[in-house]
């Protein structure tokens, strides 16, 4: 795949990522950008069928929870026109100025477009998804910081438990 193709792709999967998630959560989201790049395993015991693989998920190893601007994600991932099999890309954290995009990345890369994952989607190998929260009822609007409430999120989920225990009672 073309850098160029790849670097319109992540433009385009980002934007829809903006658009469906405006469309589901209560935050007013920025279209200023910060990408954060997530290996979908951490462990390095699983098999890698080259070096390269290997030494690129190493170094994205190392970058968790560092912020990248689009063309850093790009030089980041776009590799001797390889790219990752799959990315699945979602808003995570937002706030007035910024909005954070998270990266979940395959550690397999592939150079032609016929391999890539989610290629009916238009902009192969991303995949745009929005993080629910478990406690989002019925399209229920929510916060898009949720994840970052853990204190929150075990104060509902007890209580939903509670809820559910009390009319399974009755």
């Amino acid at each position: 795949m073309a850098r160029a193709d790849f670097q319109r792709h992540l433009a385009a999967a980002a934007h829809r990522a903006l658009v469906l998630t405006r469309t589901r959560c209560v935050n007013r989201l920025s279209d200023y950008l910060d990408f954060l790049i997530q290996p979908d395993n951490l462990s390095e015991l699983a098999p890698y069928p080259s070096a390269l693989e290997l030494a690129r998920f190493l170094d994205r190893k190392r970058e968790i929870g560092q912020r990248f601007t689009l063309a850093e994600v790009v030089q980041r991932l776009w590799v001797a026109e390889q790219v990752p099999v799959y990315i699945n890309i979602s808003v995570c954290q937002a706030s007035r100025h910024r909005t954070a995009l998270e990266l979940f990345i395959d550690r397999r890369l592939r150079r032609d477009t016929v391999n890539l994952f989610h290629e009916q989607e238009g902009y192969p190998p991303l995949h745009v998804l929005v993080a629910v929260p478990p406690f989002a009822v019925n399209g229920q609007r929510f916060n898009v910081n949720w994840k970052h409430w853990p204190w929150r999120i075990k104060l509902l989920a007890c209580r939903s438990w509670r809820r559910l225990h009390r009319l399974r009672a009755r």
